[in-house]
């Protein structure tokens, strides 16, 4: 209890309902961060933005698979109303930066979308099933979306967020 300076907490954000959100995850938070220390997170918006129409349909189906389970998928947005509701905090900060995806943005863009097709090949089974498609189809969708992420605009949202512990 009460522990660290700092505690970070990143890509969390299909694990957690806003409930869990709001009843667990940032109370645990609280916990072990001492007075006058941090909290940072780092979330992503499980949501794509494409010009692509299989990127498009992918990220639509992942998009409603989160939403089935009760999941936002832009608790980014959210959790300052969190920190701020909590009335533990001050100094909260919110910083929103679109992600580029794609060879044609660099190292980082390469990068983020490899970590963004890897995240949606996690959910393969799943996503496969409620897309009406067998594994290998969604699989060649997947290598599709390498493809239009360098002819198409691809990109997210990420959100970070720092409150200091009061």
């Amino acid at each position: 209890d009460s522990s660290f300076d700092l505690v970070h907490q990143k890509f969390m954000v299909g694990a957690f309902t806003e409930v869990q959100w709001e009843e667990k995850v940032i109370p645990e938070l609280m916990r072990l961060v001492r007075s006058d220390g941090w909290i940072e997170i780092s979330e992503a918006d499980a949501i794509l933005i494409s010009d692509g129409t299989v990127t498009r349909r992918i990220a639509k189906a992942f998009h409603d698979f989160l939403v089935s389970k009760g999941i936002n998928p832009s608790i980014g947005k959210e959790i300052p109303r969190i920190f701020e509701n909590s009335n533990v905090f001050s100094e909260i900060k919110h910083q929103q930066k679109t992600i580029k995806l794609g060879k044609k943005h660099g190292e980082s863009g390469k990068e983020s979308l490899r970590f963004c097709v890897s995240g949606l090949n996690s959910a393969r089974g799943t996503l496969a099933t409620s897309m009406n498609i067998i594994p290998e189809h969604y699989d060649a969708l997947l290598e599709t979306m390498y493809i239009e992420a360098e002819k198409c605009s691809t990109d997210f949202i990420q959100h970070r967020i720092c409150a200091r512990k009061i």
